[in-house]
């Protein structure tokens, strides 16, 4: 079972999602059913693809949901019905197996059909923080999940590449607004601040994946590429590249995460993804939306409708299982809400090129504390 990285709290799609028609389709909620294709794949597909996949496969009476699932099914006329039995064998059963991740898209909602990179909302920015021996750079990092991956990536090392200009001796990455998406755009985005970690029969990678069956996958990010590698084949597979690969003017340069509870999924990853590495990291806040697993996802026929089926938890680099909420290293309350953080934080809200951090904002100023207590921080370099 090859697990598909996943994102936000069951509203995100896959690492790699397969190839669909980008756009609306032809299929509405009162398209009639025609042919046996469609009762086949949201049937016998859908049920068994989530009685063979879901993490939690113990703690669900799978007999109980396709005795009600299966007959919402038969009797449909229109795709609209077809969506509403799909998203029903999910909610509640899956959910009361403690699942916040699965999820089921029409398709004209299907992850890969809509493409995000010029959207302001997901649109990666930053700037100095003067003060100290040095300044400090700020990086707002948040969801992707995009078309465009590769451009997604670079686009992020483009700002990074502005920002280490000012030869920053530490960096701020605020993940507040994170709440997943497709990680590896954002990890080969991110390789100039996590450094290379790649994954092999002697290095862990970032961390990774375990499915239900306890195989592993590890997710590595080396020279602006990220991907999965399989420690059962000793094979890697490329997720996203950038087109080149920048390196900071100080290697190594120590990191401030900034979490809290809208960072969910990838965000969460990309958090355990700086722990127990060679980059000096501390993350401030609150704890994560809890959702650091990961669904492997398929597409429906023949309308493409999504299935999103949580198939496994994360670990980190020293191999903990995760599967709930990330904690910060340092808990710091006061920090903006969802609100704040999106409209406040940052002046003219989402339109706003260039974030204006704020000076009030107590999660920023224990972060930037910590930072100038940092070697890297205490003195000058030219």
């Amino acid at each position: 079972l090859l697990l598909a990285a996943a994102a936000a709290c069951g509203r995100e799609g896959p690492t790699n999602p397969p190839v669909v028609p980008p756009g609306p389709t032809r299929y509405t909620a009162t398209t009639p059913i025609t042919g046996l294709v469609p009762r086949a794949y949201y049937g016998d597909t859908l049920l068994a693809a989530e009685r063979d996949v879901f993490y939690w496969n113990d703690r669900v009476n799978w007999s109980a949901q396709q005795a009600q699932i299966r007959p919402r099914v038969a009797a449909a006329t229109t795709f609209g019905q077809l969506w509403s039995a799909a998203t029903a064998s999910i909610d509640p059963w899956l959910r009361q197996a403690g699942d916040a991740h699965s999820a089921y898209f029409p398709p004209n909602d299907a992850p890969g059909r809509v493409d995000s990179p010029n959207n302001a909302a997901y649109r990666v920015s930053g700037t100095t923080l003067a003060g100290g021996a040095a300044p400090l750079a700020y990086l707002y990092f948040p969801t992707f999940s995009g078309r465009n991956g590769a451009g997604r990536a670079d686009s992020t090392q483009d700002v990074i590449r502005t920002l280490d200009a000012a030869n920053p001796c530490g960096w701020v990455l605020d993940l507040r607004f994170n709440p997943g998406g497709l990680i590896f755009a954002m990890l080969a985005g991110l390789n100039p601040l996590l450094g290379d970690a790649p994954a092999n029969a002697t290095s862990p990678g970032l961390g990774g994946l375990v499915d239900r069956f306890n195989t592993r996958y590890a997710i590595y990010v080396d020279a602006g590429r990220a991907g999965f590698y399989d420690p059962a084949t000793n094979q890697r597979s490329v997720g996203t590249a950038t087109t080149s690969n920048y390196r900071l003017r100080r290697p190594n340069a120590p990191v401030a995460l900034l979490i809290g509870r809208t960072t969910a999924s990838a965000g969460e990853f990309i958090t355990l993804g700086f722990r127990g590495g060679a980059v000096p990291n501390r993350s401030f806040g609150d704890s994560t939306y809890g959702v650091s697993t990961t669904p492997a996802g398929m597409y429906l026929r023949p309308d493409s409708g999504f299935l999103n089926i949580t198939a496994g938890v994360m670990y980190d680099r020293t191999g903990r299982l995760y599967g709930f909420a990330v904690q910060p290293d340092e808990p710091v309350a006061g920090g903006p809400d969802f609100q704040t953080l999106v409209f406040g934080l940052f002046g003219r809200g989402l339109d706003a090129a260039t974030p204006t951090p704020s000076a009030s904002d107590p999660v920023l100023a224990a972060a930037t504390a910590w930072l100038r207590t940092q070697p890297a921080c205490a003195v000058v370099q030219a």
